[in-house]
């Protein structure tokens, strides 16, 4: 029996393999769960990080706005002021 790093093959008695893969790796139907569980996973998250750039757009417009409306408040101020100084 030869022995290989990844599986072990055995002998049947005909032109056949037995071939037993390697106890420390994962089989085909686990490595596919995890192949749909690591795909989930990431779906999860792109979908996360889509949502916290939306928010942080809708913060940025946000900001932008109460910025426009201070700089408007700002400039009624010195145009008070302006026409005060006038009277």
């Amino acid at each position: 029996m030869a022995e290989n790093s990844d599986a072990e093959a055995e002998s049947t008695g005909n032109d056949e393999v037995l071939t037993t893969g390697d106890p420390e790796q994962p089989s085909g139907s686990e490595e596919g769960s995890q192949t749909a569980d690591s795909e989930e996973e990431f779906q999860r998250l792109e979908e996360h990080v889509k949502a916290m750039e939306r928010r942080i757009a809708q913060d940025r417009d946000k900001r932008r706005n109460l910025f426009i409306r201070f700089m408007n408040l700002f400039l009624d101020l010195l145009e008070a002021r302006v026409y005060s100084q006038n009277i």
